[in-house]
């Protein structure tokens, strides 16, 4: 069991390794219009392996396809690197959930929450930038969250940022200043969501 725990880190690393080195390759790809199936295995591994910041994959997909193909193409491959990690966490570090929380402390407000409220807690951590996306994903598997609820609220809770940047994408060239105008009132909404969940959480610390 051990091995096991070691074996996926170092494959994940290695992996992460070669795709950083071929990120100008990359790149490259996201500047043309690949068939559908190579878009969607190019925006999983970005996401399993975020070389990247994965708004950037998100509006090239709404650039080369339109917003809302590129949104499906991009929540579809993010889905299943987020799918794939989370079953990393339940089969490989299930015991070791104490660590994890230690090591990224917006997971701690997150494990208090969600026994009680597991669906609201998956995509609330969705909506905000509160803590990694991957690592949130390791965790919810590992913390032995539903899958059907984990994929539901994963999805519910992506959905918002992935539209608004795939229509970014379709729109920056026709449409700059609607584009802009966009992008400013998401940013807006999402700093005024950490905002009030930071209040809310310094008003409610964690007695557990």
């Amino acid at each position: 069991m051990q091995m096991k725990k070691w074996l996926g880190p170092v494959i994940y690393v290695l992996l992460m390794a070669a795709a950083f080195a071929c990120r100008d390759q990359i790149s490259l790809l996201l500047n043309h219009r690949l068939s559908l199936m190579m878009t969607f295995l190019l925006a999983t591994l970005l996401a399993l392996f975020p070389i990247m910041p994965y708004k950037v994959v998100i509006a090239a997909a709404g650039l080369l396809y339109g917003p809302w193909t590129g949104a499906l193409l991009t929540i579809a491959g993010s889905t299943l690197s987020g799918v794939l990690l989370y079953a990393a966490g339940a089969a490989w570090y299930r015991q070791d959930a104490e660590r994890w929380l230690n090591r990224f402390s917006g997971l701690k407000r997150f494990a208090s929450y969600v026994d009680k409220h597991p669906f609201e807690s998956v995509l609330l951590y969705r909506l905000l930038p509160v803590v990694p996306q991957w690592a949130l994903n390791v965790y919810a598997g590992l913390a032995s969250i539903p899958f059907g609820l984990y994929l539901a609220a994963s999805i519910l809770g992506k959905l918002p940022g992935i539209l608004v940047y795939a229509y970014l994408g379709s729109s920056l060239f026709s449409r700059p200043l609607l584009a802009l105008e966009i992008l400013g009132l998401y940013i807006m909404f999402v700093l005024v969501g950490v905002w009030g969940y930071k209040k809310r959480s310094a008003a409610k610390p964690d007695h557990s």
